[in-house]
């Protein structure tokens, strides 16, 4: 009777630790509509409720009705960001802080500097 206890007990752990959620590597966790609530640095109150929805490599940055397309990428802690019509990418050193994304803008002169937090819609 202890063996068929403890075989069926096996059995249920078992069966939990194959259902449990696969963790979403970082790409899937960026995917998303995203919105700046906090900004410091270079121009920070006209980037507060931007808009970010990533896609599968693919980016729509919108505030009321400006609107732009992007395609992004990581490479490391760096989200490697597009957008069509520019020859540079704008590269942002990405974190996640609880439920909040936070981008740092990856950037040699100190007085253009941008840190932005955002939230999950």
């Amino acid at each position: 009777m202890k063996n068929l206890f403890l075989v069926l007990v096996i059995s249920i752990a078992a069966g939990l630790a194959a259902c449990s959620p696969k963790e979403k590597s970082p790409e899937e966790k960026l995917q998303g509509k995203w919105e700046i609530t906090a900004a410091e640095g270079y121009m920070a109150d006209l980037n507060k409720g931007t808009i970010y929805e990533l896609g599968d490599q693919t980016a729509t940055i919108s505030k009321g009705i400006l609107k732009s397309e992007a395609t992004w990428k990581l490479k490391g802690d760096t989200l490697e960001l597009t957008y069509k019509n520019m020859p540079s990418p704008f590269n942002f050193i990405y974190a996640f802080e609880g439920e909040k994304l936070v981008l740092r803008m990856n950037n040699a002169n100190e007085k253009y500097s941008q840190k932005f937090t955002l939230e999950k819609k």
